[in-house]
């Protein structure tokens, strides 16, 4: 008897235990990040400069993120939202490249994109200046740009 009784409440302990959230960490999942051949581009989107910035989608993840092509330096990130762009947080994933590193290419970190959360793109191109000599002389922005909520 009391064996069965010992068995009813482990059984009942493993039944009622919260186990594992269903959410992904996009930060942690392997699945999730930028680079996955199974991409596909859903928005391309150009600077006043020329650099093209995409927002990258993998249907088989469910994860989206930014991928930035310049000839000089630009910086892209990932907004994200849940209430369809009322409110989100941004600058996500911040990114820079580097002038002759890769092409000018760069990508963000990539993030869960299941309803209701949807993600945008957004960068800016960089120009340096003299900042490093005359500290009085900063670095110039163009406008930064975004593409549409995904």
């Amino acid at each position: 008897m009391h064996k069965w009784v010992v068995q009813a409440v482990v059984a009942g302990l493993v039944l009622t235990s919260p186990g594992q959230p269903s959410h992904r960490h996009p930060e942690t999942d392997p699945g999730c990040g930028a680079g996955d051949h199974s991409s596909r581009a859903v928005y391309s989107i150009s600077t006043q400069a020329g650099s093209v910035l995409e927002l990258r989608f993998s249907d088989s993840h469910r994860c989206a993120w930014g991928f930035l092509s310049t000839r000089g330096v630009g910086e892209l990130w990932i907004d994200r939202t849940s209430d369809a762009g009322e409110t989100w947080e941004g600058l996500l994933g911040k990114s820079r490249s580097r002038v002759f590193s890769a092409a000018g290419t760069t990508y963000t970190t990539g993030y869960a994109d299941s309803p209701p959360i949807m993600v945008r793109v957004c960068g800016r191109d960089v120009f340096p200046g003299i900042a490093r000599f005359i500290s009085s002389i900063a670095e110039t922005y163009t406008q930064t740009v975004c593409s549409d909520w995904f």
